[in-house]
């Protein structure tokens, strides 16, 4: 064998205590390849998301909101039919955050779309919102834009580079 591709898969810190765990699978990953193939094999890694999902923020607002079963739901621009389809592919996991201060209470963040499957978080602490109100994830690079639809004629969100 000349080449192995190790493919991708590798993790990155969602939420602050998440252990980095990249920097030791990299030297665990390396003294395997050296034990098991020598110096000799060309090794091919994809850490695609390790390296792009910290590049990038997504910043949505809130559309709309409602009281169900005594409970905040805030609607978003943004779903699981845009850039967090990455939620229903990857079961990823993201954290939310909000400018607006106050007291926390537990709500449900959904997207745009009448479909019921368009679901964030059913379970987010935040504080009481209103419409206009933004809301922020980071780590939201990798497979989120690129795998966008225009499900219910809703295009996917603006990309916005800041240098």
């Amino acid at each position: 064998m000349e080449i192995l591709d190790i493919g991708g898969g590798f993790p990155i810190r969602y939420f602050e205590q998440d252990k980095d765990s990249f920097a030791p699978m990299s030297l665990q990953i390396k003294k395997e390849l050296k034990r098991l193939f020598g110096p000799d094999v060309q090794v091919i890694a994809e850490p695609g998301r390790a390296f792009v999902g910290p590049a990038c923020y997504l910043v949505m607002q809130v559309v709309g909101k409602s009281i169900r079963g005594n409970k905040h739901w805030y609607y978003l621009d943004d779903g699981v039919y845009g850039s967090l389809s990455g939620i229903i592919f990857d079961h990823a996991k993201y954290h939310y955050h909000t400018f607006r201060r106050g007291v926390k209470q537990i709500t449900t963040l959904a997207g745009p779309t009448c479909d019921s499957l368009d679901i964030i978080s059913v379970s987010e602490d935040m504080p009481e919102l209103e419409i206009g109100d933004l809301i922020y994830c980071e780590n939201i690079g990798a497979y989120s834009w690129a795998t966008a639809t225009n499900f219910n004629g809703i295009p996917p969100a603006e990309v916005v580079l800041i240098p």
